[in-house]
Formats: C-alpha cells, sequence, structure tokens
C-alpha cells in the first residue's frame, strides 16, 4: 500500500505509476522508479541492488538469461536468445506467454509461446514449483540491436510478461534485469567465445 503522503506526490507529479506486485519483498529494500518504452512509470522493489522476482495471481519470474548462440540462416551471425522461467502455482491447464524487452525508446517482441504441458521440477533451493520455460526469438547481435551490450556502464533491461490462461484470464508481470559492466564484459567474452 502506497503512503498517503507518497500517493499525493505521485498525484501531484501527474503521471500514471504502476507498483509492480512481487513476492518476499523486504523491509530494507528500496523502491525504484522504472520507465518503459511505452511511457509506464513502474515502482519496484531491489533487494541488495537486485529486483526481486515479480509475482502476481499465481505466476512467478524465477529467472531471465541470455544465451549466444549462432544464426541458423547465417552461421557467421550471432544471436541473442533469452530464456525465461516462470513458476506456476496454480497449473490449470495451458496458457499463452508473451513477452517483449520494453527498455528504452522502443519495445523489442520476444516472441508468443503456446504452453502445452507444465511439468513440476526443482527450482530455488530446493523448492518444487509446477514450471514454464520459455526461449525468445533470436536477435542478431550488433550495436544497435543490443545497445545495452556494448554501453560502458551498467543496465537494467526490463522484461513485459503477459500470460492469457484458458478462461483468458491476463496476467502482466513486469521483471528488471540486472547487468554490471562486469557482467557485460563477462557476457562479452562469452559471445568471443561462440565466434571462434
Amino acid at each position: 500500500m502506497i503512503g498517503r503522503s507518497l500517493r499525493n506526490q505521485i498525484v501531484a507529479l501527474g503521471f500514471v505509476l504502476t507498483i509492480c506486485p512481487v513476492e518476499n519483498v523486504m523491509a530494507q529494500s528500496d523502491m525504484r522508479l522504472l520507465q518503459t518504452s511505452d511511457g509506464q512509470s513502474i515502482m519496484y522493489p531491489f533487494n541488495d541492488g537486485q529486483p526481486a522476482k515479480a509475482y502476481s495471481n499465481g505466476y512467478r519470474v524465477e529467472s531471465i538469461k541470455p544465451q549466444f548462440t549462432r544464426a541458423n540462416w547465417n552461421p557467421r551471425v550471432n544471436i541473442l536468445r533469452w530464456n525465461l522461467t516462470l513458476s506456476v502455482l496454480r497449473p490449470d491447464g495451458c496458457c499463452t506467454v508473451e513477452w517483449e524487452d520494453v527498455t528504452g525508446e522502443s519495445r523489442i517482441p520476444l516472441g508468443r509461446n503456446e504452453i502445452k504441458s507444465i511439468e513440476k521440477e526443482v527450482i530455488d533451493k530446493g523448492e518444487e514449483a509446477h514450471v514454464i520455460h520459455v526461449e525468445s526469438k533470436g536477435i542478431p547481435i550488433s550495436r544497435f540491436s543490443t545497445p545495452w551490450l556494448f554501453s560502458n556502464e551498467g543496465v537494467t533491461l526490463i522484461f513485459r510478461i503477459q500470460l492469457k490462461n484458458d478462461h483468458g484470464e491476463v496476467t502482466v508481470l513486469h521483471q528488471p534485469k540486472n547487468f554490471s559492466d562486469t557482467n557485460k564484459s563477462d557476457l562479452r567474452k562469452n559471445l568471443e567465445a561462440n565466434e571462434k
């Protein structure tokens, strides 16, 4: 719940603010204001500098990880694929997952996946859950299409994930993902190793 003074400040600033639902937010977490490519302002909790896991309506983001591969249509072109893992509290049938990168000035659609089955497996700290794995479409890696990877500073990417169950119920999650300059340097080294 937003305190009255913060709510008044938000209204006074004249913009719409979304408070993202997350799980297990600790008292010492700090809230950060994030801006999406479609102009939406999101107030999001970070714990020890890392974004909390987005959670809503029985869905929780467990991880979003980058993966470098070669393009099938041209083996000299490196592509980036994102791997999304969601845990599902209520595995009540199939769902559709649409997701996109909403960082910066433009949205980057990552894919639309029809989930046919939801398997049970061990996730964080031995906890068992029903899990959905989704892989994004490939994005050719370049300073134009993936500028965050080549910048000299840390970056927070924002992913928008929309889930629609068999009953037509829609759930939207926003999940930030931090990459420090060191993280990005390691990713670029992996990319160079992939090129050999």
